[in-house]
């Protein structure tokens, strides 16, 4: 038997901040790619949550293919929505990391 990590039903990013002056020069993209990679080594499914005022933020995740799920309204601030977005390349089951 191989020495590997368990595999994951799903796992998440936590969260992603980009200062103002490095916004817009493909940084934050490029770790989202990165991030997406490692967990695919794991899971099929990437989430993250992003608040529904973060418009920047929801533009990049959306134009790199995640696709709203839910939304969790007061989740963290009373009066703000988070938008729960998940990216997947397959079904969990008899998911196969390449």
């Amino acid at each position: 038997m191989k020495n590997r990590l368990p595999v994951k039903k799903s796992l998440k990013i936590a969260e992603m901040h980009m200062h103002k002056n490095y916004r817009g020069k493909g940084i934050g993209k490029q770790i989202l790619q990165m991030a997406e990679k490692m967990i695919h080594a794991y899971s099929p499914n990437v989430f993250i949550c992003v608040s529904d005022f973060n418009k920047e933020a929801l533009k990049l995740y959306k134009n790199e293919g995640f696709i709203e799920v839910g939304h969790l309204p007061d989740f963290i601030k009373e009066g703000f929505t988070e938008i729960l977005l998940r990216k997947t390349i397959g079904p969990i089951t008899h998911y196969q990391p390449k």
